[in-house]
């Protein structure tokens, strides 16, 4: 192709464009986003915007009072819970035990009576026979004196003869300033009871003799005879001699003997 096809090719493309006028000046087309739009929809924005606000405080306040409502509430049942409860306990009971058995111990023998702590009628103590009698004396003074009843059958023999019981309360010796007996072997008291007050009656005084065997009077003998043991006098309401026809068959003629002068049949067979 020539050079001037080509130029007026070129001219005649020009020829062809079509030229849009420029619109007037008051004609322009505004944007949608102006800023004359954005300063009137501002406000409306703005105090929805506030209102949302308010609205996602009061959401947020009351959320959280539920929140403090429910964890408080939970607290006090788990405190509730977890506090010990009072269990009532059952009626105490109280059992007996039974006592033990005591144990077998072996009897102390008794201390060696003291002159202040023995009995003042430690001469006394014992048992005392004579022919179909029998006396016992206790520590403590007391007597039990067991003799015929001759009241009881006056035509019997004295072995045949029932038994009269007699108890004897002792209340005072011939004594030294000590308290002691003074060796006189003479001991005082009355009758506290008789099983027949017509052998011996209730209340009299008694007197009460003990001595040594070869000192009583009334023993007989061969010369040189020395009876052994010891003898005891029993005189009720001042009958020192008695009589077996008075049926007393107590008295000086009458004693009670020891075991020693019991073997010598000092005081009857």
């Amino acid at each position: 192709m020539s050079t001037d096809n080509t130029a007026a090719s070129e001219h005649g493309a020009d020829a062809e464009t079509t030229q849009v006028p420029p619109p007037p000046p008051g004609d322009e087309p505004k944007l949608a986003w102006s800023v004359d739009d954005y300063a009137d929809e501002a406000p409306a924005n703005w105090h929805g915007r506030l209102i949302w606000a308010g609205l996602g405080v009061l959401v947020v306040a009351i959320t959280a009072a539920l929140v403090l409502l429910v964890s408080t509430l939970l607290g006090r049942h788990t405190t509730n819970t977890a506090r010990p409860q009072p269990v009532p306990s059952p009626p105490a009971t109280t059992t007996l035990a039974a006592a033990p058995p005591p144990a077998s111990v072996a009897p102390l023998p008794p201390p060696a009576p003291t002159a202040a702590s023995a009995s003042p009628y430690t001469s006394l103590v014992g048992k005392w026979t004579g022919h179909e009698r029998g006396l016992t004396v206790s520590p403590d003074g007391a007597i039990e004196l067991v003799i015929p009843d001759e009241p009881a059958c006056p035509a019997c023999a004295a072995f045949q003869m029932p038994s009269a019981t007699i108890h004897i309360g002792l209340t005072g010796y011939n004594g030294n300033l000590d308290g002691t007996p003074d060796g006189s072997g003479k001991f005082f008291g009355y009758v506290k009871d008789s099983s027949d007050t017509r052998v011996v009656p209730v209340a009299v005084p008694v007197e009460v003799d003990v001595m040594n065997a070869s000192d009583y009077s009334y023993l007989g003998g061969p010369p040189g005879f020395i009876p052994a043991g010891r003898v005891l006098t029993v005189s009720i309401n001042g009958d020192h001699v008695g009589s077996r026809s008075e049926g007393h068959v107590l008295g000086d003629q009458v004693p009670f003997c020891d075991a020693a002068a019991a073997r010598k049949s000092v005081c009857g067979a």
